[in-house]
């Protein structure tokens, strides 16, 4: 899901699905990649962080968490 969205922001739409739904992957997307960023999307409980950015061949890993970093 992408950060900037109508209403809740991606961040806490990924706090509310983990606390009710923890098995389920979140991938968040956003066009700023700051480590700061990150580092909230994880303490939010994202199992992925991808930019916008990002190369098409790095998505698959980031979904499926397959060798992700």
């Amino acid at each position: 899901m992408d950060l900037q969205m109508p209403g809740l922001n991606g961040l806490e739409v990924c706090r509310r699905l983990k606390a009710t739904r923890p098995q389920i992957r979140v991938v968040l997307f956003s066009a700023d990649g700051s480590d700061a960023l990150k580092m909230e999307a994880s303490t939010a409980g994202a199992d992925a962080f991808v930019s916008k950015f990002t190369l098409a061949t790095d998505l698959i890993p980031a979904i499926t968490g397959e060798n992700y970093k």
